[in-house]
């Protein structure tokens, strides 16, 4: 094998959704990451996107017949690889084969495993959670006071109380609105 030398170089976009919610007992629907290396292929440099995932799923249990719901074990693999090229594309270059992405995956994989269970990836995973919820505010009209308060009810302590203190006031300024939008409306239909 000629892929040598990974050096994680930063960490990309950290993505939680609840959308799966209700397959999923702990209330993650899909975690998505992604991680960016550097290495070498065959003595020449490469930057290499890993992403990692893992989605809700039912498993069923032979020993006791009932199903149970949680999220899969992480995937790892290269999304992307390239060849370094500093003059072209900000130093994109061509992608290299399919044999050597696979290389560079294996080459990186064990160190993406072991960011995954480091407190980098805790520290990574909290605003992932707070944007989860705090998205709810935004985009679901109807069930947004549920669909936060369940997300505060079930990540609040995880989310620490920096976090789950600016989504509780968020959450009090969007009642308040919807009251006064209320009042408005009521307004409106008794003239």
């Amino acid at each position: 094998m000629s892929a040598k030398n990974a050096e994680l170089q930063r960490t990309g976009s950290h993505h939680v959704s609840d959308e799966l919610s209700s397959q999923c007992a702990d209330g993650v629907g899909k975690e998505q990451i992604y991680l960016y290396f550097s290495a070498t292929w065959r003595g020449k440099p490469v930057s290499v996107t890993m992403q990692a995932d893992r989605y809700a799923a039912s498993f069923f249990d032979e020993k006791t017949r009932t199903s149970t719901n949680h999220l899969t074990d992480w995937r790892t693999y290269a999304s992307e690889a390239r060849y370094v090229d500093p003059e072209n594309n900000g130093g994109r270059g061509e992608d290299v084969t399919g044999t050597a992405r696979s290389a560079l995956s294996k080459l990186c994989a064990p160190m993406v495993t072991e960011w995954l269970a480091s407190e980098a990836y805790v520290a990574s995973r909290r605003p992932a959670l707070a944007r989860m919820i705090i998205r709810h505010l935004r985009d679901d009209r109807y069930s947004a006071d549920r669909r936060v308060s369940e997300g505060l009810a079930r990540f609040g302590e995880e989310l620490g109380s920096v976090l789950a203190g600016a989504i509780r006031c968020a959450l009090d300024s969007y009642r308040d609105f919807k009251t006064d939008v209320a009042r408005v409306e009521t307004l409106i239909s008794e003239n």
